[in-house]
């Protein structure tokens, strides 16, 4: 992973990964299994719910893209 670029309002960080880095990412987090009390870190619901319904689905749709090809 490198750091390209850091942009100010809202704090937007552009990155690089390898496919095969997002590959391993997508790989985790498939044989992950997210545990937290909602009581004690009410913050990780809305964290959960980000990487269950937009990051993973996502990360896995730009994989197959690039497995496909130009």
């Amino acid at each position: 992973m490198r750091v390209l670029d850091v942009r100010p309002k809202g704090i937007y960080i552009t990155l690089e990964f390898s496919s095969e880095q997002l590959q391993q990412i997508s790989d985790f987090l498939e044989h992950s299994k997210c545990t937290f009390n909602s009581e004690v870190e009410p913050d990780m619901i809305a964290a959960n719910e980000y990487v269950v319904s937009e990051f993973y689905p996502n990360l896995n749709i730009l994989l197959k893209d690039v497995a496909n090809g130009p």
